[in-house]
């Protein structure tokens, strides 16, 4: 783990994976709730 923290392509690779988990799982709660807002 050390050498992955050293390079920059480390550093690139988490913040990457960060940035779509935290991007999908905000889209998909704005589904949910626009969903549940159409059906009531």
């Amino acid at each position: 783990m050390k050498a992955l923290l050293r390079r920059p392509l480390g550093w690139l690779s988490i913040a990457l994976a960060v940035v779509l988990v935290t991007g999908g799982l905000s889209a998909y709660g704005y589904y949910w709730r626009l969903q549940g807002s159409i059906d009531q």
